[in-house]
C-alpha cells in the first residue's frame, strides 16, 4: 500500500458529502496521507454525478441519504458510466435495504459511521495501489499490443525459433513470400527453405554467430513452396525470456529484386565484355556459349546461325553428338532432297525452332514471350496438356524425346533480321523463371546485334579488300596509261618535230635559193606553210604542257602570284613592246602550291587577256583578290572582247575556242589552266559580256 510519501498523482478521488465539516475534514485527511491525488467534492449526488462525468475520478467516496440526489442513485449510475470505478460507501444508516441496495449496485466497500478514519484511509490506498496497478498492466499490455502489432504488420518476415531452431512463430508476410502457412511451418525447422544454391559454409557461421550471443546478417537465397526462389537480407539474434531462455528472432527483407537487378547488371557487363575483347565471331560465339551455359546453370547450350537457307548449330556444348546430327537441319525437304518453300519463297522451318526463327508464336499462349521466345520448365507436362490441340507444340519435339524437361529458345534478332537461336536445355524440371527469360532476351539482343556488327565489319573488310584490289588494278591500269602517254609524248616531241624541222628547212631553202625564180603568189604559198607549221609546233607544245601538268608530282609550297603576274606581264611586254596596256596587279597576292604549275597557270591567264585585249587601244589588265562566300577568291579582269557566257561551259575544254582565226590560239591554254586548278583541288571559272571584257576567278585551298 502507497505510504504518505508515494505519488498516486494518476489516480482522483470524488468525496459526496453534504455534511461540510466532515466532506472537509476527510478531504483534508485524503490530500495529507495520499498528496499526489486530486480530491474532488460535491454536496449532494447531483452534483457528484456531474462532477463524475467531467474528471472521471477512479474513486468514489459517498454517503447515502443526501438531500437532491442520494448516494444509491447516483452510485447506481456512475457503475453504468464506469463499471470499473471504486465505490465506497460512507454512512450512518446500517438498514439491511440500504446495504442490499448497495451490493446490487455493485458498490465495493460500505462503512458505517462514524468510520474509524484509518481503516477509512488504508482502504482508499488499498484501492489507489490496485487503480496504479491496472493502469501499468494497461500500460504494458498496450505495449504489447502495439510491438504485436509492429510485428504481425511488419513488410519485413519475421520468424522466431527457439534454441534448437525449431520455429515457434512466423509473422503473415512469412507466409506470403514464402507461401506456407503458419501451420505448415510452427514446429518445423527452417532448413525446408534452403534453395540448395546457398553454400553450407554460410549457414554455419550463421549459427556460430548466433548460439555465441552475436548477431548475424547477411544474404540468402531462399525456395518457395512452389518452387520459385527469391532472395532475402536477414538479421538473426538471441533473445532471453526471464528464465533465460533462449530463442533466436530472424528478421528477413525481400530483395529479389535488388539482387535481380544486380545479377543483370553484372551479367551485362560481363558479356559486354566478352563481346569488346573478341577478335572475331567464332572467338565470340564459343566465349557466349560458355557465358549462357554458365549463367543459366544449363547442362547444354546450343546457339544456330543461319548458313544459307539453314540455321545449324554454330556451337552446341553438353549435347550428345547423335542428337546434333538428329536436330542440326531445320529446313524442311521435298521428295527430291530439294528444300521446301512456302508461298513468299522462304524456307520452310521445322519444329519449335524454325518457329521462333521465322517469329511465328502467339503471345497469348504461357509458352511464349511478347518477345518471341518460347519456354517451359517442363515439356513432358507442356506435351500431355497441349497434345493435339495446338499444332506448335505437336510439330517437332526432339528435345522432349531425349528428356530435356526446362527448356528456353530465344530468337537472335536485330529488327526484321533473323540471325538465328539460343537454345538453352537441362533434363531437370523447374530450372527457369520469367525473370531470367526475360535477361536471356535481353543479353540474347545483345549478342544478336554484335553478330550483325561482326558480319557488317567482315563484309566491309571484304568491301575494302575488293575496292583495293581495283585500287591496285587501276592504278595499274594508270601507270600503264601514264607511261603510254609518256612514250607518246616522246613520240610527238620528236618524231613529230623531226618532219616539222624538215619541212620548216626545205621552206626556208626554197625561199631563199629559188625564191627569184618563184611567182609572187607561190611566195604567198610558202609563207602560209611556215606559218602553218608554226602553229604545228604551237600546238604540240601546248600538248606537251597538258601532258605534263598531269604528270607532275606537286610539291607545295607559299608562292607569291603577285610575283609570277609581273615576271609573266614583262614576258608578254617584250614580245610586243609597241602596245600600251595598263597593268594593275596587286601586291602580297600568295597561295600554297606547286610554283612551276602556278607559274603556268598565271602565264596561260595573262596570255589569254593579253591577247583577247588587243584590239581595245585602252587595254586594262588587274590581278587581284576578294572574298566571294566567304572564300578568298583571286580574280584577273580584262576590258577586252569578251565571250558569251551561254557558251561558258566550252571555256575550260581542251581544242575549244570561242572566236574566230583573228584571235591566234590552240584551244589548249585554259584547259591547261583548268587541270592547274584541279590538280590543287582548287576551282575556276570566268564571268564575261561580248564587248564588256572578261573576268577569271579561281579559289586554291
Amino acid at each position: 500500500m502507497l505510504s504518505g510519501g508515494e505519488s498516486a498523482a494518476t489516480v482522483s478521488v470524488l468525496l459526496v458529502e453534504d455534511d461540510e465539516a466532515a466532506r472537509e475534514s476527510l478531504g483534508a485527511s485524503l490530500s495529507a496521507r495520499y498528496p499526489g491525488i486530486a480530491v474532488f467534492s460535491a454536496v449532494n449526488g447531483a452534483q457528484g454525478l456531474l462532477l463524475f462525468q467531467k474528471h472521471r475520478p477512479g474513486i468514489v467516496i459517498t454517503d447515502i441519504s443526501m438531500p437532491v440526489m442520494d448516494g444509491i442513485l447516483m452510485a447506481s449510475k456512475i457503475r453504468r458510466l464506469d463499471p470499473e470505478a471504486v465505490i465506497i460507501a460512507v454512512t450512518a444508516h446500517n438498514d439491511s435495504h440500504y446495504l442490499l441496495k448497495a451490493f446490487e449496485i455493485g458498490i465495493n466497500q460500505y462503512f458505517l459511521k462514524p468510520a474509524d478514519l484509518g481503516t477509512l484511509l488504508d482502504a482508499v490506498g488499498k484501492h489507489i495501489d490496485t487503480i496504479l496497478l491496472k493502469g501499468e498492466l494497461g500500460r504494458q499490455n498496450n505495449r504489447i499490443r502495439i510491438l504485436s502489432l509492429a510485428v504481425e504488420q511488419n513488410p519485413s518476415s519475421v520468424m522466431i525459433t527457439d534454441a534448437n531452431g525449431t520455429i515457434e512463430y512466423v509473422n503473415p508476410k512469412f507466409t506470403e513470400v514464402s507461401g506456407y502457412s503458419q501451420d505448415e511451418v510452427i514446429g518445423q525447422n527452417p532448413r525446408f527453405l534452403k534453395s540448395g544454391l546457398t553454400a553450407p559454409a554460410l549457414y554455419s557461421e550463421l549459427w556460430r554467430s548466433i548460439t555465441c550471443g552475436g548477431l548475424w546478417q547477411g544474404e540468402l537465397q531462399n525456395r518457395k513452396k512452389n518452387g520459385e526462389l527469391y532472395w532475402v537480407s536477414m538479421v538473426v539474434s538471441a533473445i532471453h525470456d526471464d528464465d533465460g531462455t533462449v530463442h533466436y528472432v530472424a528478421v528477413r527483407e525481400i530483395i529479389s529484386d535488388r539482387k535481380i537487378a544486380e545479377q543483370e547488371h553484372q551479367s551485362t557487363i560481363e558479356l559486354l565484355r566478352i563481346i569488346n575483347s573478341s577478335a572475331g565471331e567464332q572467338e565470340m560465339i564459343s566465349a557466349s556459349t560458355l557465358f549462357f551455359r554458365d549463367q543459366s546453370n544449363c547442362q547444354a547450350v546450343g546457339i544456330r546461325l543461319r548458313d544459307g537457307d539453314d540455321y545449324p548449330y554454330y556451337l552446341a556444348q553438353g549435347f550428345s553428338s547423335d542428337f546434333v546430327i538428329a536436330e542440326n537441319s531445320l529446313c524442311s525437304r521435298d521428295s527430291g532432297g530439294l528444300v521446301a518453300r512456302g508461298n513468299a519463297g522462304r524456307p520452310v522451318l521445322a519444329g519449335m525452332c524454325g518457329d521462333i526463327i521465322n517469329g511465328h508464336f502467339d503471345p497469348g499462349k504461357p509458352f511464349f514471350t511478347d518477345r518471341g521466345s518460347f519456354w517451359t520448365n517442363s515439356t513432358t507436362e507442356l506435351h500431355a496438356a497441349q497434345r493435339g490441340a495446338d499444332h506448335q507444340i505437336c510439330t517437332r519435339h526432339g528435345c522432349s524425346d531425349v528428356g530435356y524437361e526446362s527448356l528456353a529458345l530465344i530468337p537472335l534478332s536485330v529488327g526484321t533480321e533473323r540471325l538465328g537461336l539460343l537454345q538453352l536445355s537441362d533434363f531437370r524440371k523447374g530450372l527457369f523463371t520469367p525473370q531470367d527469360i526475360d535477361q536471356w532476351e535481353r543479353l540474347a539482343g545483345y549478342l544478336a546485334i554484335a553478330l550483325l556488327k561482326f558480319r557488317a565489319e567482315v563484309a566491309l573488310k571484304q568491301l575494302n579488300e575488293e575496292l583495293e584490289q581495283r585500287v591496285v588494278e587501276r592504278t595499274h591500269s594508270l601507270e600503264t596509261a601514264l607511261r603510254e602517254q609518256e612514250s607518246f609524248s616522246y613520240s610527238v616531241s620528236h618524231d613529230l618535230r623531226a618532219p616539222l624541222r624538215h619541212i620548216n628547212s626545205y621552206l626556208a631553202l626554197l625561199s631563199e635559193d629559188y625564191g627569184e625564180l618563184l611567182p609572187s603568189e607561190a611566195h604567198n604559198f610558202l609563207e602560209c606553210s611556215r606559218s602553218a607549221s608554226r602553229r604545228m609546233g604551237k600546238l604540240i607544245d601546248d600538248l606537251l604542257e597538258l601532258s605534263r601538268v598531269s604528270r607532275t608530282n606537286l610539291v607545295k609550297q607559299s608562292v607569291n602570284l603577285s610575283e609570277l603576274a609581273t615576271i609573266a606581264c614583262s614576258l608578254l611586254h617584250e614580245t610586243d613592246p609597241r602596245r600600251e596596256v595598263a597593268l594593275v596587279i596587286h601586291k602580297g597576292l600568295t597561295a600554297r602550291g606547286d610554283k612551276s604549275l602556278l607559274r603556268q597557270m598565271m602565264v596561260n591567264l595573262l596570255e589569254n587577256a593579253w591577247k583577247y585585249s588587243s584590239a581595245n587601244p585602252a587595254a586594262r589588265i588587274e590581278f587581284g583578290k576578294k572574298v566571294l562566300a566567304g572564300q578568298e577568291t583571286f580574280y584577273l579582269r580584262d576590258n577586252g572582247v569578251g565571250f558569251d557566257m551561254a557558251y561558258s561551259d566550252k571555256l575550260f575544254g581542251e581544242f575549244q575556242r570561242l572566236h574566230g582565226p583573228e584571235y591566234e590560239g590552240t584551244g589548249i591554254g585554259l584547259a591547261t589552266v583548268k587541270r592547274i586548278i584541279d590538280r590543287h583541288r582548287g576551282k575556276v571559272w570566268a564571268e564575261s559580256k561580248p564587248g564588256k571584257g572578261a573576268t577569271f576567278y579561281f579559289v586554291l585551298p
